[in-house]
């Protein structure tokens, strides 16, 4: 048994010799136990006014609504708004109208059921008044010109405002108006009144403001007014304007549906400046320059008109009276016209109505005292005299000269005078 042992020990001595230990594996770290702590609470905040995220606040109107429901954290969340105005309140949505002008800053806080609480960053608000002047020009359908208007609100008391209203020509006239929610206002001088909604900035002259006219000449009309940002700087604008017909500079009148009238306002002076032409028959261009073809009677006289508004609201307008002119038509005027060569042959034609560029009437010859006459003019001016019972025709050119006159070279083609040139002057009897 000793032997045995001591064996045992041998072994056991040889296997632990020179001085190495058995390897091992190395431990893993202990794990570590899911935190139950609960995060803490944060602030989710979105504010509107007027159920927008970018309008003006406008004192005793507008609805602020402090939107912090989206905040997070361990249930039940209690909130608390400071509107910055002294109004405190405990909505996740809070709503408020402030009543009178300011920068105001908001500011939420969160608290969780642990009692932690968050605060927001906090937002400053800048309420404002309904106070400052507009500009509107554009075309009247009704007194058939350009009316500029002024709008001006000098006081706001509560939903009340006070101020005045201006057509350009007229008096001025005193304006109360009431604000009215959500974002409308409505204005009243005397049987005069506008009313709409206000725009998103008040002050911002890109945006218009879209005002509803009944009363005055623009009744019925929505108005667009422009934002007057700063005092005038610069000299009052000068209209100025050159009127000219067709490609003739002694042409004394455009052709009715041929000629076309060219208005030149770009010489007139100020900052800014907004350009309306009218030629006279409705039509209105909106530039400096301006071309229009017009087709009226000659008894209708056309004012044409270059007004310039500057970017004060500030308007000058410069005028120019004129008829257009019409190969004759006679039979509902005191004055009749007729085109008549009565040497070297006699040839006369004369005519009672007209549809665009085309004309109805008579000719007369020296063997025929009346015969159907019709009449084409073409850009040119060119004319074109059919006579389709006799199987003539004549073409050639209408020529305007100083002194109001105007005669037509035609050539004839057909019957026994073929290939004669005849020069018809335009005559009128009473």
């Amino acid at each position: 048994m000793r032997y045995r042992i001591v064996g045992i020990s041998v072994a056991l001595g040889l296997s632990l010799g020179c001085g190495d230990k058995p390897p091992t594996q190395p431990s893993a770290p202990p794990a570590t136990p899911p935190s139950t702590s609960p995060a803490a609470p944060v602030v989710s905040l979105q504010i509107k006014v007027d159920g927008s995220t970018s309008s003006d606040v406008i004192a005793s109107l507008s609805e602020v609504v402090v939107d912090a429901s989206g905040s997070t954290g361990t249930a039940p969340l209690t909130f608390r708004v400071d509107f910055g105005d002294g109004t405190v309140s405990t909505s996740a949505v809070a709503r408020h109208v402030y009543t009178a002008p300011g920068t105001f800053t908001i500011v939420a806080a969160v608290r969780d059921a642990q009692g932690r609480e968050a605060l927001s960053a906090t937002a400053s608000i800048v309420v404002k008044a309904v106070t400052g002047s507009w500009f509107q020009a554009g075309y009247v359908a009704r007194t058939s010109r350009v009316e500029v208007r002024r709008l001006s609100i000098d006081s706001q008391a509560g939903t009340t405002v006070r101020g005045t209203y201006l057509v350009a020509g007229d008096v001025d006239r005193a304006f109360t108006g009431t604000l009215i929610p959500p974002r409308d206002i409505r204005l009243t001088a005397g049987g005069v009144s506008l009313e709409g909604t206000l725009p998103a900035r008040l002050t911002d002259a890109t945006v218009p403001w879209t005002l509803l006219a009944h009363g005055d000449s623009a009744d019925g009309q929505r108005l667009d007014f422009r934002a007057i940002t700063s005092a005038p700087d610069t000299p009052p604008p000068d209209a100025s304007m050159k009127v000219s017909f067709g490609d003739d500079p002694t042409a004394w009148s455009p052709i009715a549906a041929v000629t076309p009238v060219r208005i030149d306002g770009a010489s007139s002076r100020g900052a800014g400046l907004t350009y309306f032409i009218e030629f006279g028959d409705g039509f209105v261009a909106t530039t400096p320059q301006a071309t229009h073809v017009v087709d009226t009677r000659s008894s209708t006289v056309l004012m044409a008109r270059v007004t310039v508004v500057d970017r004060f609201g500030r308007c000058d307008q410069e005028s120019f009276e004129y008829r257009a002119f019409e190969l004759a038509i006679g039979e509902n005027t005191a004055i009749r016209d007729y085109w008549v060569q009565d040497y070297d042959g006699f040839l006369m034609v004369e005519f009672m109505s007209r549809t665009g560029r085309n004309y109805v009437g008579r000719a007369k010859l020296p063997s025929v005292p009346s015969t159907p006459a019709f009449a084409t003019l073409s850009d040119g001016p060119r004319v074109r005299i059919v006579l389709p019972e006799l199987g003539l025709e004549y073409e050639g050119s209408l020529t305007m000269y100083p002194a109001f006159g105007a005669a037509m070279t035609v050539v004839q083609h057909g019957g026994g005078l073929d290939g004669k040139t005849w020069r018809l002057e335009r005559q009128s009897y009473y």
